[in-house]
């Protein structure tokens, strides 16, 4: 396993890379006591951003998004899955194809 800035690389034995980036954005949101606030689907559009343009900008071919949720799953974990369903995903992926 190594590293590339913020991305993980993992070899495979066919001589690829797994490439993995990941974002947080803990204190960010809704919420009373968020350090910034904004709308959940802003907070879902960007974190989905960052990662997507680190694979983009490294040549990878975007696979799988995985979203980790530090909150509780209804109402604000149901509406960050919502955002990123709505979000600019599906036209990123087709470029990435």
């Amino acid at each position: 396993m190594n590293s590339f800035r913020d991305l993980t690389l993992i070899d495979l034995p066919s001589g690829d890379s797994l490439v993995i980036a990941c974002d947080v954005s803990a204190g960010i949101g809704a919420k009373k006591d968020d350090a910034v606030t904004s709308p959940i689907n802003v907070v879902a559009a960007g974190s989905l951003r960052v990662v997507l343009l680190e694979l983009i900008c490294f040549g990878a071919k975007l696979l799988c998004v995985v979203d980790t949720l530090g909150n509780e799953m209804d109402p604000t974990g149901v509406q960050v899955i919502k955002a990123l369903k709505l979000s600019w995903l599906q036209p990123v992926c087709q470029t990435c194809r």
